[in-house]
């Protein structure tokens, strides 16, 4: 979801490897997505005869656990290691799973996080003990690059040296560690291509994952994570770098709280050049930059993508047939001489419900730097930035089940629903994405 909070160090797992073979012990790294499952590189555990994992490792209230391997898949590079639920009296289970995302086909640069502990980070303690310190590697990654193979390019702002001894690597350790990009999980450290330098590491993209797995291997995965993890079904991370929003943005600013609107609206407005798009199925579609004005905004509609529209369309077919057939069976059963008033009454409701599904499949709405601009097939509306007070998300409890939209909520005035923005899915990342890009403009458009 676009409210989770992203990498959490508190969750970063130093992993100590024992081999099988008897072998000298090798470290990497992790991360802790859920209640009692921890996500690594496949090779740091391989023949592994014991797991040691250390969260808030090398500090006062470090605490180190038993692990086990869960699943793993070479082809992948990936493996989750089942915890202790409780870890050290905290319940793991009330922490919030780890939102993964999917990095789009686009010309963009984004910046990435991960956390782990390389060798280049070995330091010596005042009683002489040797210890590898946190690398909260701070990256850029080209979205194109390394297509390839399927992994994402990390560039580092400040790489490391070489390591002295020849026949070891400098970032030996970093595998398994968590890569994040606005907040969501998007990759997992596998390995670092001398070829390239020390300034870059290659990580397995989330992305992939359902590429190379069978059918039967990825629904595993996505039992033991507890996450849909299609292309499809993830977020795509760049949509935020196309709007120019921050992960802050997401979260409606500072401490989580909604931009608050100053009394007016804004004093200038962009003028409007050209029409770029920005995907052929984009789910938020830019379809004109603004320029000549500090605030830079772009106009965005938004309504629904493809495959939900489609979704919708089939909800509405069952929904038709229904209704017809209780119009047959209304006619061929009943032999009053009112039937048809029934039938007539029948007919009319139906035809009123299909073209009220329609109107809302098809509705949609526009972001601009003046306000909003809504759009169904039987009514448009403006609505200024300087009239809206709030967008809130509404729970809805029908017959057909529980529905959830977006409203804006107005000074003064009453609330209005925001076309194209139902859903009948509690979590539901496009509505998330649609709340966001709302408040992000509302929030621009008002210098907030």
């Amino acid at each position: 979801m676009w409210f989770d909070r992203g990498l959490m160090p508190e969750r970063v797992a130093k992993l100590i490897v024992t081999p099988a073979n008897g072998g000298p012990s090798r470290r990497g790294s992790g991360y802790l997505v859920s209640a009692g499952r921890v996500l690594t590189a496949a090779h740091v555990v391989e023949d592994a005869a014991t797991i040691e994992i250390r969260f808030q490792a090398d500090r006062p209230d470090e605490l180190s656990v038993a692990a086990a391997v869960e699943w793993r898949h070479a082809g992948i590079d990936v493996a989750v290691l089942v915890v202790p639920v409780r870890l050290g009296g905290t319940a793991t289970g009330a922490l919030p799973a780890a939102a993964y995302g999917r990095i789009g086909e686009r010309d963009v640069v984004l910046r990435c996080t991960a956390l782990g502990f390389p060798r280049f980070k070995l330091r010596t303690d005042t009683d002489g003990s040797r210890y590898r310190d946190a690398e909260h590697a701070d990256t850029t990654c080209a979205a194109l690059s390394n297509r390839g193979e399927g992994t994402l390019d990390l560039k580092v702002t400040s790489p490391p040296a070489d390591d002295p001894d020849p026949g070891k690597d400098a970032w030996e350790g970093m595998s398994g560690a968590a890569v994040f990009c606005e907040g969501h999980l998007v990759g997992v450290v596998s390995r670092h291509h001398r070829s390239d330098g020390p300034g870059r590491i290659a990580a397995g993209r989330v992305d992939r994952w359902a590429e190379t797995l069978t059918r039967t291997e990825l629904v595993a995965l996505e039992h033991v994570l507890g996450r849909a993890l299609t292309p499809e079904e993830l977020p795509d991370v760049t949509e935020a770098a196309v709007l120019g929003m921050t992960h802050a943005d997401r979260i409606g600013g500072p401490l989580g709280r909604s931009p608050s609107p100053p009394a007016s609206g804004p004093a200038a407005v962009p003028q409007r050049r050209h029409l770029r798009r920005v995907t052929r199925q984009a789910r938020v579609v830019v379809v004109r930059v603004c320029v000549g004005s500090v605030m830079d905004m772009p106009d965005v509609w938004i309504g629904f993508n493809s495959r939900d529209r489609q979704r919708y369309w089939w909800r509405t077919g069952i929904l038709t047939l229904a209704l017809a057939g209780v119009m047959v069976a209304m006619s061929l059963t009943t032999h009053e001489s009112g039937k048809w008033w029934w039938v007539g009454g029948v007919g009319v409701f139906s035809v009123v419900v299909v073209f009220s599904t329609i109107n809302a499949i098809y509705g949609r709405f526009l972001l601009t730097a003046t306000g909003l601009e809504f759009r169904t097939f039987v009514s448009r509306r403006s609505i200024p930035w300087s009239e809206v007070a709030g967008i809130e998300r509404r729970q809805r409890v029908s017959r057909s089940g529980i529905w959830w939209d977006l409203r804006v909520v107005r000074v003064g005035r009453r609330s209005l629903t925001i076309p194209g923005t139902f859903t009948n899915r509690m979590t539901d990342a496009e509505l998330e994405r649609k709340q966001a890009a709302i408040q992000k403009c509302w929030s621009r458009a008002v210098g907030g």
